[in-house]
């Protein structure tokens, strides 16, 4: 997460420049400690080695506690019990009230949601993911995922 430096006061102009670019800098990476300026800089070339590092572990991560969150029995449950709520609400109310396209098994699509992924469904999202540039990865996530991306991030030091 892009944070200011702690101590930009302190330092001399010289010292305070981007460690990848040269121009003033005012962030700090949390994990190696070098100055920068902008995102840009942070996710550059030459500061891929870490960035990167930290992509890749926190995707990882995402997957193992889905993964583990999808075998968990309690967790099911407490799934079926919200699209129960959901569906009982939405039957409720008089304005709106989401209608299912004809022809659509939402049977089905509930009971494939609640299904755990195989080994080989995990194996390929892994491959795909591998290939993903990280940045392209990032504009798939709504606003409000990358803002839970980078508190989640903070809380967890990384």
């Amino acid at each position: 997460m892009l944070k200011p430096s702690t101590n930009a006061s302190s330092l001399s102009a010289e010292s305070h420049s981007c460690a990848f670019c040269s121009n003033p800098s005012n962030y700090s990476c949390p994990k190696c400690n070098s100055l920068y300026c902008s995102l840009a800089c942070y996710k550059g070339d030459k500061h891929l080695f870490c960035s990167e590092k930290f992509y890749k572990s926190n995707v990882a991560e995402e997957q193992a506690f889905r993964s583990s969150n999808r075998m968990n029995p309690e967790l099911q449950a407490d799934r079926k019990k919200v699209l129960d709520i959901v569906d009982r609400y939405s039957e409720e109310q008089d304005g709106w009230k989401y209608q299912v396209p004809q022809g659509v098994d939402t049977d089905k699509i509930r009971q494939e949601l609640e299904e755990p992924w195989s080994r080989e469904e995990e194996q390929e999202l892994n491959e795909l993911l591998e290939k993903v540039p990280e940045d392209e990865l990032w504009k798939l996530l709504s606003k409000e995922d990358q803002e839970k991306f980078l508190q989640f991030a903070k809380v967890s030091g990384a």
